[in-house]
């Protein structure tokens, strides 16, 4: 015979409180014993042996303790529960009173700390990759390069011509293909001569791995 074989115990002179406590020790169960067998905390089936209902969550998670208890300790669970509304004076008269004191899982108060780390790793990555763009703009797009002297459209009678300008450090500049030297802000000057007539000059400077920026002077030498 099963040691939790269910048998009736009739005691309607005694409160839901005392039947259940005494449903218990006449199993011989502690109180720790039956919340792990049940997977309910020890402190609402205290609650429910003291009848201190007041412990309990309101609504229809109040009753099934009371039933899945009285079920374990083979005690009449329908009889049990009639008793526990009048002593209760329980009388659900909707949705939301049933489901008033829902018992909430751990997995659902984790949601917002999910969607909150979620969210903060998306944008971070979002900025990483923004930064990464960035970079490789800085890497392939060309230098800065003016041309300060001559102005555009210039006119001379001299043959002899220094360009002037300035690109960024640790560039490569060239004058009508010719390297020239620059300092460590990026400052230049080349002399050139020029010939009879219209002369192009073009000033070209690029980094490694950038593209190529280049300014076009025409010289007009009368």
């Amino acid at each position: 015979m099963s040691f939790f074989q269910r048998n009736p115990i009739l005691l309607d002179e005694a409160t839901v409180a005392e039947q259940l406590r005494r449903g218990r020790q006449a199993k011989n169960i502690t109180l720790a014993e039956a919340a792990k067998r049940l997977k309910i905390r020890a402190y609402y089936l205290e609650a429910l042996e003291k009848a201190q209902y007041h412990s309990l969550p309101t609504g229809v998670y109040g009753r099934n303790f009371v039933r899945e208890y009285a079920l374990f300790l083979g005690i009449d669970s329908r009889r049990l529960l009639a008793q526990f509304g009048r002593e209760t004076n329980y009388k659900p008269s909707s949705d939301k009173d049933l489901f008033e004191r829902k018992i909430v899982s751990r997995s659902s108060l984790i949601v917002l700390p999910q969607l909150l780390r979620n969210a903060i790793i998306g944008f971070l990555i979002t900025a990483c990759l923004v930064y990464l763009v960035f970079l490789l703009q800085r890497i392939f797009e060309p230098p800065m390069l003016v041309i300060s002297y001559p102005p555009d459209n210039f006119t001379t009678s001299d043959i002899n011509l220094v360009i002037q300008g300035q690109s960024e450090p640790e560039t490569d500049i060239k004058i009508n293909g010719q390297n020239v030297l620059a300092d460590n802000q990026g400052n230049f000057d080349r002399e050139v001569y020029l010939q009879q007539g219209i002369n192009v000059i073009i000033v070209t400077s690029e980094k490694k791995y950038s593209r190529t920026a280049t300014v076009t002077k025409q010289v007009l030498v009368k």
